[in-house]
């Protein structure tokens, strides 16, 4: 399954789906037989090959079994992280660092690292290990959870704590990015105000509000 396009789910709905099936478009929340299309008809000049989209069935027992484990292993770097669900936490590794004198980017290629060579008890598949992670490191959780997409699927990004720099990212970021901004609101935006990244909204603001 590493190397094709595979989702979780079945014709109907799409509750997830591995990398190599969202380099063909694929998405979460995407009915099961538009993903097969994507999949036997990817787009032109897309160099992709036509292939087939697996499905594979859900089982959210070991899903919730191992996430507990990581969240165990996760918490000798914070015993009080914020969960964000099933596969997502919060941590203020301020601490951690002070105590090993280690930085923001290296406490995240630790977590990286031990997640990736931990045995995870899969109960009857026994252990195995190669789960990886993506980590973003900022200055709040917000920025944090925005970093940790740039580089997935097993990377890190690091977000200097200084404000210009934290302003220069913010000012480029899609507006969907902001928490409330769905498709609509993305919608008027771009056509009302000609608003596509957060800087438009400063910028903008007198005409927004």
């Amino acid at each position: 399954l590493v190397e094709i396009p595979f989702a979780i789910g079945g014709i109907g709905m799409i509750s997830t789906a591995n990398y190599v099936a969202r380099k063909y478009g694929v998405r979460s929340a995407m009915p099961g037989f538009i993903g097969k299309v994507l999949c036997s008809q990817p787009p032109p000049g897309s160099n992709l090959p036509p292939t087939e989209l697996t499905f594979v069935g859900s089982d959210f027992s070991k899903y919730t079994t191992i996430s507990n484990q990581v969240k165990t292993l996760l918490r000798e770097f914070d015993p009080y992280l914020q969960s964000g669900g099933i596969d997502e936490c919060y941590l203020d590794v301020t601490g951690y660092m002070k105590e090993h004198g280690l930085s923001g980017a290296e406490v995240a290629e630790q977590i990286r690292g031990r997640i990736r060579e931990h045995e995870w008890d899969c109960a009857e598949k026994g252990k195995h290990t190669g789960l990886t992670a993506s980590c973003g490191v900022a200055a709040n959780a917000r920025l944090a959870k925005i970093c940790s997409d740039i580089n997935k699927p097993d990377g890190q990004y690091v977000l200097p704590s200084n404000r210009d720099a934290i302003l220069t990212f913010v000012s480029t970021l899609p507006i969907r990015k902001v928490g409330g901004i769905g498709r609509v609101s993305e919608r008027m935006l771009q056509e009302v105000f000609g608003i596509s990244q957060c800087g438009h909204i400063l910028e903008k603001k007198a005409e927004i509000f």
